[in-house]
This record gives C-alpha cells, structure tokens and sequence, in this order.
C-alpha cells in the first residue's frame, strides 16, 4: 500500500504508547519504518507517552492539538 503514496506528500503519524490498536507503538513504528523505506520525504512520528487510543481526549490532548497545529503551519 505505501508503494502507491506520494512521496512529497508531507505526513504526521500520531499515536499513545499505551494504545493497543496500534499494538503499542510498534505498529504505528512499522508503518513509519516502511514509508521511510519507501522514501517519504516527510513523515513524522509521534508517541505519546502514557497514553492510549483516543489521544485528543487523553491526558496528552493539550500536546495533541499543539503538534497537529504546528504541523498543519
């Protein structure tokens, strides 16, 4: 599926450590490895520490919402 993804195409990847969908980070790190691999110029990860799924609701959601607005500017 990353074959296919713009490589220009800027990307923030946010996740909870804690998060058990994303099998606690290591998931979200495995997609973040693979549009690495596949030279995607901009991508970042984030993992936010303690938290879990729903981060915007999460102890971490001030920090959230401030790393989503300074990516978007």
């Amino acid at each position: 599926w990353f074959y296919e993804i713009r490589r220009d195409l800027p990307m923030l990847i946010i996740s909870g450590e804690d998060d058990p969908v994303g099998d606690y980070g290591k998931g979200v790190r495995a997609v973040y490895d693979k549009l690495k691999a596949n030279r995607v110029k901009n991508v970042i990860l984030k993992l936010y520490e303690n938290c879990r799924h729903e981060i915007h609701n999460d102890t971490c959601k001030d920090e959230v919402i401030e790393n989503i607005l300074s990516f978007i500017e």
